[in-house]
């Protein structure tokens, strides 16, 4: 059994690789540990250690509780019942509950029948070195997006972001250090998604993808070039992510990725469809140039140029 992580830029396309890829290969996909949204007793049930993350990007260190639970959880194929008070998550909020319930329900299926185990959780990219160092993961594949894309994008979404939860990062790695200060003045103004703002998380984002990129377990792809030619770049993807194994299913892959597959039983199933772009994924990857001026083109290439071109992406 392979514990593979899909991280990367947000809005960047993993969770239509982390399904497809999953759907294609009968792995197990595992949402977000790390999101904040999640509800408690979903992170309760794969560690308590995470009821105290407050951040959206945390650091958790080698020696962190989260990582032998998680260990635990994937080894063992089970998530951890025990010291959980059913009846005190849903005397507090039973919609939410029953939310969490669901979820947890379907990850312990696919735990105890699936193979290959697949976490899907953008907000990971900042642990990606001590889940490496724990043996949490056995290897990473790390997404990149064009910074003009990501800024329409989390426009679109109306994905304002606090800086006060890059304050740790920024302040624990060396290669972010210079970008300390800065966050710490815009941390003081609440969530932000002006240009300036949106082109400082992204480098960011991709100061930390460059410096992961050396590590040996560590894989880059594009969005842009998945995108592109999705047939050739999946299994090349899953290859990273099981080595040899796996046994991908082309057939279902490419039914999946058109939109062919047979009509969904489950609202589930409807999303997996929706997330597969019905074959018109180069035509989405470029739906940015289309909303976004040529001053704000031009002010983000000049905020983000170093990176771009060490990523590929031309002005």
């Amino acid at each position: 059994m392979t514990v593979s992580l899909i991280t990367g830029c947000h809005r960047s396309g993993s969770t239509w690789l982390g399904k497809t890829i999953c759907y294609a290969s009968n792995s197990i996909y595992f949402w977000e540990p790390f999101n904040l949204n999640s509800p408690q007793l979903y992170k309760s049930l794969i560690s308590s250690s995470l009821n105290n993350n407050k951040y959206w990007y945390p650091f958790l260190p080698s020696t962190h509780q989260f990582w032998p639970d998680l260990i635990r959880v994937c080894s063992k194929r089970r998530l951890l019942y025990s010291n959980i008070s059913f009846s005190d998550f849903f005397a507090d909020s039973p919609k939410r509950t029953l939310f969490a319930l669901k979820k947890a329900v379907a990850l312990q299926f696919s735990l105890l029948t699936g193979g290959n185990i697949v976490i899907k959780d953008p907000l990971m990219l900042f642990s990606v070195e001590p889940a490496l160092e724990s043996s949490a993961v056995d290897n990473v594949v790390i997404l990149t997006r064009d910074p003009r894309a990501f800024y329409t994008s989390v426009k679109k979404a109306n994905w304002a972001f606090d800086f006060s939860h890059l304050l740790p990062v920024t302040s624990t790695y060396p290669h972010l250090f210079k970008y300390h200060n800065l966050v710490t003045h815009k941390s003081i103004q609440g969530s932000l998604l002006d240009l300036e703002s949106v082109s400082l998380l992204w480098n960011i984002l991709h100061e930390h993808i460059l410096y992961l990129s050396n590590l040996s377990l560590v894989t880059l792809f594009k969005y842009e070039d998945i995108c592109a030619d999705p047939e050739s770049f999946f299994p090349s993807i899953a290859q990273s992510l099981f080595g040899n194994d796996f046994t991908f299913n082309q057939e279902a892959f490419s039914a999946y990725l058109l939109g062919l597959k047979d009509q969904p039983s489950t609202p589930e199933d409807k999303k997996g469809v929706q997330m597969v772009r019905r074959g018109e994924s180069k035509a989405i990857s470029k739906l940015w140039l289309n909303r976004i001026s040529e001053t704000e083109s031009l002010s983000i290439y000049n905020s983000c140029h170093k990176l771009m071109n060490f990523f590929g992406y031309s002005r």
